[in-house]
């Protein structure tokens, strides 16, 4: 007994493949691998050649990018607190439904110095925001994440990428009890 006719089928595998390439994300297979070789404690690290390919427009994620001065020859005391702080925000956002839509990328100086000087950064760390893009763009629009100090904590930079993506992430902060 056939169900279907040669037209219902070619119909029904071109609904396949249109719904296919809709729900597929802007990355490739290779680079979505990259990804995930060049994370590190939840955070991306990626090379200037990745970053560059993550940043190409149009993409469906967003980027939440921290350039910092950890390794090399200088020793960055807040850049460390804040890298702690984004490795926790980040562990936060892989855990929810929404991990491919944002990535929290940390950039070296000490590894892409080509990086910095292409956005004219002079001081670390700094914190930029490439939203979602439906554009071809050389020069993707950002914004510069404001109040990044020894003070910042991971519940602050997940109320940022919640109210400018929708993504919700929760803590999970563990207490110790002692009992007496």
């Amino acid at each position: 007994m056939r169900f279907f006719n040669s037209n219902s089928l070619t119909a029904a595998l071109g609904l396949a493949t249109f719904l296919g390439n809709f729900f597929v994300s802007s990355l490739s297979t290779k680079t979505k691998n990259e990804i995930m070789l060049a994370s590190e404690g939840g955070m991306v690290q990626p090379t200037d050649k990745l970053f560059n390919e993550m940043l190409k427009g149009p993409r469906k994620h967003s980027l939440f990018v921290q350039f910092t001065v950890l390794g090399g020859s200088f020793d960055c005391k807040i850049c460390h607190i804040v890298n702690g702080v984004l490795k926790e925000a980040s562990k936060a956002v892989q855990k929810s439904t929404h991990s491919e839509d944002v990535y929290l990328v940390t950039l070296d100086y000490s590894i892409s110095s080509k990086i910095f000087q292409k956005y004219k950064i002079t001081s670390a760390p700094i914190l930029y925001f490439f939203p979602a893009t439906e554009k071809a763009t050389e020069s993707p629009e950002f914004l510069e994440f404001k109040g990044v100090g020894p003070n910042l904590e991971a519940d602050i930079v997940l109320q940022y990428i919640q109210e400018n993506l929708g993504i919700k992430a929760r803590l999970y902060i563990f207490k110790k009890l002692i009992f007496n």
